[in-house]
C-alpha cells in the first residue's frame, strides 16, 4: 500500500488547495500510519535497502486526477478504506 498512497498522496497536495473547502489534508494523508508499520516490521520505506530486501517500489502508473471530482474520489476511498480496517481489527481482537 506504501508504494501506491505514497505518490498518491504528493500528487493530491500538489496539486488541490483543501483549504479552500476547509480539509485539512495533513491530517488524512495515509502515508505516515504506513510508514510506522513498516518501522515495526523493521522496514525502511522509501529509498535504500530494506532491512536485506530489495527497496519498495513505487507505482508510477497512477490514475488521472484531473479535477477536484477525481480528486474528491480517491480521497473518499481512501478514507473509506481506512474506516473499514478498524472495523475488521476490532472483529479481529
Amino acid at each position: 500500500f506504501y508504494g501506491f498512497y505514497a505518490p498518491m498522496e504528493v500528487r493530491l497536495g500538489q496539486g488541490f488547495d483543501w483549504s479552500l473547502g476547509g480539509l485539512d489534508w495533513s491530517r488524512r494523508r495515509k502515508t505516515p500510519w504506513l510508514a510506522a508499520d513498516l518501522r515495526a516490521l523493521s522496514l525502511r520505506h522509501g529509498v535504500g535497502e530494506c532491512a536485506g530486501h530489495a527497496p519498495l517500489p513505487l507505482c508510477r502508473d497512477l490514475p488521472a486526477l484531473d479535477g477536484v471530482a477525481k480528486a474528491l474520489g480517491f480521497w473518499y476511498v481512501a478514507e473509506g478504506s481506512t474506516l473499514g480496517g478498524q472495523s475488521m481489527a476490532r472483529q479481529v481482537r
